[in-house]
């Protein structure tokens, strides 16, 4: 049975089941499911593990910083447009 606020507000999914995992409709990529392994493994204090999490991490954070210079420049290209018209 559904609280009467997420009915309210409508954040429930339509078709899928009350009692269906929020895991089951919210999936991760592989790139999160690959870290989660690697800062799982690290947290037994496996160096090896924690060289491998830390570069992983490093790697994931330059790929976002990458996706956000992107996307401010389509956000200028896109402001522009619109300037323009």
């Amino acid at each position: 049975m559904l609280p009467i606020w997420l009915k309210t507000l409508v954040l429930f999914p339509e078709g899928v089941a009350s009692n269906q995992l929020i895991s089951q409709t919210t999936m991760e990529g592989p790139m999160e499911k690959f870290l989660g392994y690697l800062v799982g493994n690290a947290s037994q204090g496996e160096i090896e593990f924690i060289i491998y999490a830390v570069l992983a991490l490093i790697a994931y954070l330059l790929i976002f910083m990458w996706y956000r210079r992107e996307m401010n420049k389509r956000n200028a290209a896109y402001a522009a447009e619109k300037s323009e018209s």
